[in-house]
């Protein structure tokens, strides 16, 4: 939701007058380091070894760090128009991203579920050969 309010703004997060007054709270971390990022480094550690995961965290955070210090060159680069152009560019970006993950789960739990599919038929069809055999037998 937050990447649609980015591609297609109802209203500014921000009036004109209060741009001069950044403001800073502690909840604005979770931006940086919420719940997703924190899954993804904990599904990263299962897979590599700790020093990986240490250098990816590391240079993650010192590539925000940067960006969140080089923002008002940033901003002075793009200007005004320039940068509500990259806000709805990033929103595009996160929105392909989520469609993306919508559908990998969706044809990894299709796959999933003829495989299962598959399984079952295959055991019933064991099942039966061994019913018919077990009557033939006799």
């Amino acid at each position: 939701m937050i990447a649609m309010g980015m591609v297609f703004p109802v209203r500014r997060m921000v009036d004109e007058e209060d741009v001069g007054d950044p403001v800073i709270v502690p909840i604005a971390m979770p931006f940086i380091a919420g719940p997703s990022t924190i899954s993804l480094t904990l599904l990263l550690a299962e897979k590599h070894d700790r020093w990986t995961v240490a250098m990816a965290v590391l240079i993650a955070g010192t590539i925000s760090a940067l960006i969140l210090k080089l923002s008002p060159a940033i901003y002075a680069f793009f200007g005004h128009r320039g940068s509500r152009a990259m806000e709805r560019l990033m929103g595009m970006l996160l929105d392909m991203m989520s469609v993306q993950m919508v559908l990998d789960e969706i044809q990894a739990y299709l796959s999933a579920t003829a495989q299962c599919n598959r399984s079952v038929k295959s055991l019933l069809n064991t099942a039966a050969s061994a019913d018919f055999i077990a009557r033939d037998s006799e």
